[in-house]
């Protein structure tokens, strides 16, 4: 890992530290052996009924969602299969179990991380809360 290039940004540089390893972990459970390096990142505030469409942080690797503020009753982030629309569905699907939902909810609690890989279709959709929910995001290539 480098020296933390933004000085006047020096409050996050543990945070970045810190995710860095994860995302370090992450990549060798995923069988990776390369170093990944944080390439950009940004903060996200929502308030009561506000929204983020599905996306994806295309010519990355790895992103991560952390969340710093999340009240009552927000949603969590909603990532689509990454099979989704390109594969015929099984026939006869009687009831929804976890390994046939075409969008899959990651709750959001504070002061945890999400990292998948930047292919990946997420959103958050609107929802009804007092407050703020507050998330930082980070970019791996």
């Amino acid at each position: 890992m480098h020296e933390f290039p933004y000085p006047e940004y020096l409050e996050f540089a543990p945070l970045i530290k810190r995710v860095s390893e994860r995302v370090q972990d992450f990549a060798r459970h995923y069988g990776c052996e390369d170093v990944y390096e944080c390439t950009e990142s940004w903060y996200n505030v929502y308030c009561s009924g506000r929204y983020q469409e599905f996306h994806m942080h295309p010519y990355n690797i790895f992103s991560v969602i952390y969340y710093v503020k999340v009240p009552d009753g927000a949603s969590g982030t909603y990532f689509k299969r990454p099979d989704m629309g390109s594969m015929l569905p099984p026939k006869n699907k009687v009831r929804p179990t976890p390994l046939n939902q075409d969008v899959l909810i990651a709750p959001a609690q504070e002061r945890t991380a999400i990292i998948f890989r930047s292919n990946l279709q997420h959103s958050v959709p609107p929802s009804t809360f007092d407050g703020e929910r507050i998330t930082i995001a980070l970019n791996f290539a």
